[in-house]
């Protein structure tokens, strides 16, 4: 997510000049754009994020990605409140994005009102739910791991079969952990991960597999 790593970046390198030219305007826009890529629920009273892919990939189509509404939600406050920041740090760099970007009042709220009610599911045993729906997956049991301790699925699936599983290509909801991990408590992460590292098969070059001891 490129206004993450802009944000991050200008953190630890405490580059002004990237911030007024880049980050700023990087941030802004793709609040933006979470904002009109939003729905809201009015029986749940919550915003949603409908028919997407998260970083797990096998599940398409599917509404409330965890990951995704929380890195949605966290673009969505960082930039209100890098917006006031600006205003007293760089009021002419903040003033020519607002002419630039048309940005009003009016859209800042609505950037923190969508964040405040932002669609996300987690139990009160702290797992967090991958997506709606997820739970009801199909669990497939993975016993085995193979010499690079990858996990070996001995049930009968193809891959175009996972999607009616609880299988996970790469990382997601332990991605979403890792990211954010101010935000989360030990106990939650630590459950998330126990539950998620059982059902995660490494299908992809950017998934590296865990040692089991």
């Amino acid at each position: 997510m490129k206004a993450y790593a802009f944000y991050h970046y200008y953190n630890v390198t405490h580059d002004e000049k990237f911030l007024r030219d880049y980050a700023y305007e990087v941030l802004f826009e793709a609040a933006r754009f979470w904002a009109s890529r939003t729905e809201y629920n009015k029986k749940k009273n919550k915003y949603e994020i409908n028919n997407v892919i998260g970083p797990d990939e096998f599940h398409k189509g599917i509404n409330n990605n965890a990951y995704t509404n929380m890195m949605a939600k966290w673009n969505l406050l960082t930039a209100y409140k890098m917006f006031f920041e600006a205003k007293e740090s760089h009021p002419s760099v903040l003033k020519n994005l607002i002419k630039k970007m048309e940005l009003s009042n009016k859209e800042l709220a609505s950037w923190k009102k969508i964040a405040s009610q932002m669609s996300f599911n987690m139990r009160k045993n702290q797992a967090i739910e991958q997506f709606d729906g997820y739970f009801k997956k199909r669990r497939v049991r993975i016993t085995n791991w193979d010499e690079n301790y990858l996990p070996v699925v001995t049930e009968r699936i193809t891959p175009r079969n996972y999607g009616a599983t609880q299988l996970v290509k790469q990382a997601d909801v332990v991605m979403l952990l890792y990211l954010l991990s101010d935000v989360f408590r030990f106990q939650t992460k630590k459950r998330n991960y126990e539950y998620y590292v059982d059902r995660t098969i490494h299908k992809s070059s950017l998934s590296l597999p865990y040692v089991r001891i």
